[in-house]
């Protein structure tokens, strides 16, 4: 977009030169944002077709161009027409992750951006536009959707003045929920490593029961081992072990299926 910026600056007032660069830059195949800056050049803002062009490649559809009145917009051909529809699926993709959903059908596209049930036309817009690298998806031939990327999201379109307190509301929310996740996290990894430590100075005073049974000539059995020294949660852990099937007794002899 910066080339054709600098050139729309420098013709600043030009209406001419003007309409002939936002018309190129309207089918730019490398371009698929950044249409509103160009609103504000000296000459395109007072210009109603031009602004009403870059609107609709910024955040219209295909749809608001097959229903607008003859001459609302520049003139489009083939390439203008399929990167309009290239940018209609993003609306669309972008509707579809707001409301959770991983994939979209060619149905709903077909209807975006006219053409229908033409499931192979259809195809043809959604592969050339994962090849210009705006849209990651990968295509359900057999059941005729794209399933959208869950590691890479596709290109964002232009933001309205309108829907950015919104979004940096949502992003707000998003922040919350990760500081929250983060938290939660950090909580698991420090009782997993208590949990770890317990276990290991737990099997470490086994070992030295062990050790000091067979110095005294006997073998250790399960009733040996069930009171091995451990800090108060290992003994409770090891309770339950006794608990969940060891025969024998403990607690001074009181048998462990009592509890």
């Amino acid at each position: 977009m910066e080339p054709f910026l600098t050139a729309a600056r420098e013709a600043a007032g030009n209406l001419s030169v003007l309409r002939s660069i936002v018309w190129k830059v309207l089918a730019e195949p490398s371009v698929h944002s950044g249409f509103v800056a160009l609103k504000e050049i000296e000459g395109v803002d007072k210009d109603q077709v031009l602004s009403a062009s870059l609107n609709l490649f910024a955040f219209g559809t295909y749809q608001d161009y097959a229903s607008a009145s003859p001459g609302s917009f520049v003139d489009l051909n083939d390439a203008h027409i399929l990167k309009l529809r290239q940018l209609t699926i993003l609306s669309v993709v972008k509707e579809a992750c707001l409301r959770k959903q991983s994939t979209v059908s060619y149905a709903d596209l077909g209807t975006a951006i006219g053409l229908g049930q033409d499931v192979r036309l259809v195809e043809e817009v959604i592969i050339s536009s994962v090849y210009a690298g705006i849209l990651f998806c990968q295509l359900d031939q057999r059941h005729q959707q794209i399933v959208l990327s869950q590691t890479q999201s596709s290109l964002a379109r232009d933001v309205r003045k309108e829907d950015i307190l919104p979004m940096l509301s949502a992003l707000q929310g998003f922040s919350s929920q990760l500081k929250t996740m983060i938290k939660t996290l950090d909580y698991s990894r420090t009782k997993a490593q208590e949990g770890s430590a317990e276990e290991q100075k737990y099997w470490k005073n086994v070992k030295e029961k062990i050790q000091s049974l067979q110095k005294a000539g006997r073998k250790a059995d399960v009733d040996d081992l069930k009171w091995v020294p451990a800090d108060s949660q290992s003994r409770n852990r090891q309770t339950k072990r006794s608990r969940g099937g060891f025969g024998g007794t403990a607690y001074g002899g009181e048998d462990c299926r009592r509890y």
